[in-house]
């Protein structure tokens, strides 16, 4: 057999399957064995020529393989001639890619370039599961394209299941959490001792093939399905995200000191004298900025003082090596997964009220009016005057607190005076700015969902991110002014396609444009603010975000669109942001040599963690995002039966979205609830329409909707149109 393979001619490979189905005694070839002897044939053949090559003598073995034919024909694998003979249509080059896979058996070939994704039939996915690298032959009919044969399985996914245990008679299976699953069967040497309806983590130990299943072992049993919190641990392990700390690291923490030496504050500004105040939420822990403001005369002069982790995380350290894994801090609505040790975190490198820490500052000098005359970066020594929150911060703004220390109300006071000045530069950018409200997830001390409120946007939020975008930018022209390896944030323009589909849609709902016949890159943000006025801004902060692109990490700066910035990049927050370490390195290294001469990373060291900050960070969301749609579902249940207002935010041809206001959830109302009518959706996609009474429901619509049910284990939320309004 290892010389068959070797030689890999179409003749030896039908060979080896006609000995295979002798061996396994399959009288009927399947799609894969039928490829390669018409393969090794290079001819046409006719059904008599199958009959005698498969050795298929009963009449119900010939009615199975004219089946398989006959389907093969319909997905475009095969043709059939004038004389009754079958063709193997030809294959197109090899597609590489990830399989995903959906619980009614079939699935789809995710191509490596994301250009287009291929049919995978049932009898395909038998050998496969989800995640696996494959190289495919495609074939392409009225019906779609999809995947011919597997020519190489080139890597089985190394994912863990999560699932249900439970046993049927003397087997032993999970039922996946995850729906892309089927029921995978679980060794019975390899149970960990669990038990029916356990939660558990179970590990592929025998791939599937066409003659037998997968089987797993079961390597962690993680709890039951009511567990509080239990959403968070399935998550982390669904994600694989990475949660503990390895003895390494745990050492290489336990020699840090506990605060800054006397020689660590060597060489730096000892700016202790200086009121800095951080201003975070109440659950805060990590506080890696802090603020100081000074009213000059004729300019501001505003620090920005950034917590120095890269003077304790060493370059190749282990520390370094997990941070740069991890990519990123993870903040579930109840629980936070850190980038970094929680002694560094949380401790040596957090900026608390009254302690002395290291700092990297960033030093910008303002006109009155908020243009930036110079920048400089130092690194310096501060003690945080105080630890204000958010809210604290916003009701002294508004009158309502008057209790600070007067050098605090000061800073407050000046950097309210600051922000107004730098909004009116961006103003003149013409940036659109969403003020739509926050979520806050309420818990009790066992981890379960007590309430979720809509919180809304405070000033003082603006207060600090101006402060922070204005460091970043200066970050950003430092680095490109020295031409020294670092990552930038980068945001591309939306493609035109997307804004051309945008605008139909808004001439669809019969908003008014002034005029304007075709939106642009150049007036988009122009016309969302001409808008917003005619649309909740809730449902067109939805419609953006789906025609934006995503923010990511780049060694070469195209500029930030969303911000109308020439560059930009990430300073502020390097004890939650592996990019914004790698930015810290960067300047440290500029401060200390002046040049970016022998500097320790190279462009392509520098793009490609990039690129792993980026998927690092896209993981994270869809984590998140997966938790706050559980979380969401398990709260709604008890709200069953109740109405709710809303607005339309995405239509469907099988429905449309509500995003309920009082908690910011969306839901579907299912067309087969809609019984007034026979409703099908425009051409647009922005409507649905009904066939006789022309009743519609369109995207910005506010209505009343009734919570229908729950799938809590697809974290869905099916509504009713209320009909008593």
């Amino acid at each position: 057999m290892i010389i068959f393979r070797q030689l890999n001619s179409p003749f030896i490979n039908f060979f080896i399957i006609i000995l295979k189905m002798a061996i396994y005694k399959h009288s009927v070839p399947s799609r894969e064995q039928i490829i390669v002897f018409m393969e090794s044939k290079a001819v046409s053949v006719s059904l008599i020529e199958f009959y005698k090559s498969f050795n298929i003598k009963t009449k119900l073995n010939e009615k199975s393989l004219k089946r398989t034919l006959s389907r093969m024909v319909r997905d475009g694998q095969l043709k059939i001639d004038k004389s009754n003979k079958y063709h193997l249509l030809a294959s197109p080059d090899t597609v590489i890619g990830k399989v995903s896979s959906h619980k009614d058996g079939y699935g789809f070939l995710v191509a490596s370039d994301n250009s287009e994704d291929f049919y995978i039939s049932r009898s395909l996915m038998r050998q496969l599961l989800d995640g696996d690298e494959v190289a495919v032959a495609t074939s392409s009919s009225k019906r779609g394209k999809s995947v011919r044969s597997i020519v190489e399985i080139i890597k089985r996914s190394d994912k863990t299941i999560i699932g249900e245990f439970f046993r049927i008679s003397n087997s032993i299976y999970i039922t996946p959490k995850d729906t892309n699953h089927n029921n995978i069967r679980i060794d019975p040497k390899n149970t960990l001792g669990a038990k029916n309806g356990d939660l558990v983590e179970a590990k592929v130990t025998r791939h599937p093939t066409l003659h037998h299943d997968a089987l797993a072992e079961v390597v962690r049993i993680i709890g039951r399905y009511d567990d509080p919190g239990i959403n968070i641990k399935v998550a982390i392990l669904s994600y694989g995200l990475p949660f503990e700390w390895s003895v390494d690291i745990e050492k290489e923490v336990k020699a840090l000191p506990k605060s800054p030496s006397r020689e660590d504050k060597k060489h730096r500004s000892d700016l202790t004298n200086l009121p800095f105040v951080t201003i975070d939420d109440e659950e805060a822990k990590d506080f890696d900025d802090a603020i100081y403001c000074e009213d000059k005369g004729d300019s501001w002069k505003l620090i920005v003082a950034i917590a120095d982790v890269a003077h304790y995380v060493k370059h190749n350290s282990f520390s370094d090596h997990e941070a740069k894994i991890r990519g990123t801090s993870i903040y579930f609505p109840n629980q936070v997964i850190p980038m970094l040790h929680h002694y560094i975190s949380n401790n040596l490198c957090s900026l608390r009220k009254n302690s002395i820490r290291l700092v990297l500052c960033c030093e910008i000098i303002f006109t009155k009016d908020g243009r930036v005359i110079k920048s400089s970066f130092f690194e310096g020594v501060i003690r945080s005057r105080a630890r204000l929150t958010y809210n604290t911060v916003n009701d002294y703004i508004n009158g309502l607190n008057t209790s600070l220390k007067s050098e605090i109300s000061l800073q407050i006071s000046l950097l309210k005076k600051l922000y107004l000045s730098l909004k009116e530069q961006r103003d003149k950018r013409r940036t659109f700015d969403f003020n739509t409200p926050n979520i806050k997830y309420i818990f009790d001390s066992d981890g379960a969902i007590l309430d979720i409120k809509s919180v809304d946007r405070l000033i003082s939020h603006r207060v600090v991110e101006e402060c922070m975008i204005a460091a970043n930018i200066e970050a950003a022209k430092y680095i490109m002014g020295a031409n020294i390896p670092a990552p930038f944030r980068v945001h591309k323009a939306p493609d035109q396609a997307n804004l051309d589909s945008f605008y139909l849609m808004l001439k669809s709902l019969s908003i008014d444009l002034n005029s304007i016949d075709k939106i642009s890159e150049g007036n988009f943000n122009i016309i969302l603010k001409s808008i917003s006025d005619q649309v909740d801004e809730t449902v067109l902060k939805d419609i953006v975000l789906r025609i934006m692109n995503r923010a990511e990490y780049k060694s070469r700066n195209i500029g930030h669109y969303g911000l109308a910035l020439n560059q930009y990049t990430h300073f502020t927050s390097p004890i939650r942001r592996y990019p914004d370490l790698l930015v810290h390195r960067a300047i440290k290294y500029l401060v200390k040599h002046g040049n970016s001469k022998n500097y320790i990373y190279s462009n392509k060291e520098i793009q490609l963690m990039s690129i792993q900050a980026s998927l690092n960070e896209k993981r994270a969301d869809e984590a998140t995002w997966k938790i706050e749609d559980d979380i969401k579902s398990i709260y709604i249940k008890r709200h069953i039966g109740k109405s709710f207002w809303g607005h339309i935010t995405s239509v469907t041809k099988f429905g449309f979205f509500v995003k309920l206001s009082s908690f910011q959830i969306d839901g579907l109302v299912h067309i087969s609830t809609l019984l007034d009518d026979d409703y099908s959706i425009d051409h647009i996609g922005a409507k649905l329409i009904g066939k006789k009474r022309k009743k519609t429901y369109s995207i910005g619509q506010k209505l009343k909707v009734k919570i229908m049910n729950i799938s809590e284990d697809e974290s869905k939320i099916y509504l009713l149109v209320d009909k008593k309004l």
